[in-house]
C-alpha cells in the first residue's frame, strides 16, 4: 500500500516536526489524516531528492520536496523563483500533478520562532527570559533562526534535537505559522488541496 504522502527533506529535525505537524495535528491543519514517509537529503532535496521520488514513485501518491532555502544552490534567487526550478524538473519527470516543491527561507527553525510561547513552554521558561535572551543574543531572527533557537536552548541547559523541535511544534500556534511564514502557507494550502477534511484516502 503507497504511502499518502512521501516528504524528501533535510533531515531529522525538519522529520520531526512535519511528523508533528502532519501526522498530529492534521485537524489543525485543516486536512484528514495522512499516512507517511521521510526520506532524508541534507544538502540534497532539490536535486537527488528528485531522483528519489522518480526511483520511488510507486510507494506514495504525493511526494513535497522541502528545503533551507538559505543553504541553496539558489540562495541568491527569491524562493518562489527557486521552487519554480524544481517544480518545473519534477514536471519533467511525470510527476506534474503529485508533487510540490517548497523552499523555506532561510531555513526550517523560522516556522518555530513564531510562536515564543510554545519554544517558552518546552524550555520551561517564561517569555520574558526568552526575550531576555533574545536581546542578549543580539542577532537578527527572522535571518538565523536555528542559531537563535539553538542559542535560547544552550541558554536553557537543554538540548538542541529533534525531538525537541517536534515538541516545539506540538504546542505551537499554527495559525500563526501560517500567517506569518509564506513557506508554511504554501506547504498547508498544498496539503489541503491534497488531502481535504471528509474525504477518503482511497477516493
Amino acid at each position: 500500500m503507497p504511502a499518502d504522502l512521501l516528504l524528501i527533506v533535510e533531515g531529522c529535525r525538519d522529520e520531526a516536526v512535519l511528523r508533528t505537524i502532519i501526522g498530529k495535528r492534521a485537524r489543525d491543519l485543516g486536512i484528514r489524516e495522512v499516512s507517511l514517509e521521510f526520506r532524508h537529503r541534507s544538502g540534497a532535496v532539490y536535486t537527488e531528492g528528485i531522483e528519489v521520488a522518480v526511483i520511488e514513485r510507486r510507494n506514495f501518491r504525493k511526494v513535497i520536496l522541502l528545503w533551507d532555502h538559505a543553504d541553496s544552490r539558489y540562495a541568491n534567487r527569491k524562493p518562489q523563483r527557486a521552487q519554480g526550478i524544481v517544480q518545473r524538473e519534477l514536471n519533467r519527470k511525470m510527476l506534474r500533478n503529485c508533487s510540490k516543491a517548497i523552499a523555506v527561507d532561510p531555513e526550517l527553525e523560522v516556522w518555530l520562532c513564531q510562536d515564543w510561547s510554545a519554544v517558552a513552554k518546552v524550555l520551561e521558561v517564561d517569555e520574558d527570559r526568552i526575550r531576555q535572551w533574545l536581546r542578549q543574543w543580539g542577532k537578527g531572527v527572522e535571518k538565523l533562526p536555528k542559531e537563535a533557537l539553538e542559542y535560547m536552548c544552550k541558554q536553557a541547559g537543554k538540548r538542541p534535537n529533534a525531538e525537541l523541535w517536534g515538541e516545539i511544534a506540538s504546542h505551537a500556534n499554527l495559525k500563526l505559522w501560517e500567517r506569518k511564514c509564506p513557506s508554511f502557507h504554501w506547504l498547508c494550502r498544498q496539503l489541503r488541496r491534497w488531502f481535504p477534511q471528509g474525504v477518503r484516502g482511497d477516493a
